[in-house]
């Protein structure tokens, strides 16, 4: 699985699934 999103160490996984399942359909 490929981040949508990068933080620097704060990483919103839930906002990266998100746009992630959004994109994917």
């Amino acid at each position: 699985m490929k981040h949508i999103l990068l933080a620097e160490d704060d990483v919103d996984y839930a906002s990266i699934l998100k746009q992630y399942l959004e994109i994917s359909g």
